[in-house]
């Protein structure tokens, strides 16, 4: 009886986001792979941050906002170094949303 219900309601949505009803949700802000492999070329395979010798597991990021997914906007960083730059990023954002109240 369950999975009948399931079946039911994935064919709602997925008829609702053919004929328009429903909107897909937006496809997610990322870089193609012929850009992060650009970017790893430039910075030689290691991590964007000065001192860094880390090869392995480099996450793209973006640099400024997620809008412009161009090879500027793109650094390779280890994931220490990205949770950093994310954590900062929010400080800065939460910072500025208070300063305009």
């Amino acid at each position: 009886m369950k999975t009948s219900i399931k079946i039911k309601r994935g064919i709602k949505k997925k008829v609702g986001t053919a004929l328009g009803i429903k909107k897909a949700p937006p496809a997610r802000k990322t870089f193609s792979r012929k850009t992060i492999a650009a970017i790893r070329q430039f910075q030689h395979g290691y991590c964007a941050v000065n001192g860094c010798n880390i090869k392995t597991k480099l996450e793209a990021d973006h640099i400024r906002g997620r809008d412009d997914n161009t090879a500027i906007n793109c650094q390779l960083l280890c994931p220490y170094h990205h949770r950093q730059k994310t954590d900062r990023d929010r400080i800065r954002k939460k910072i500025a949303k208070q300063l305009e109240e």
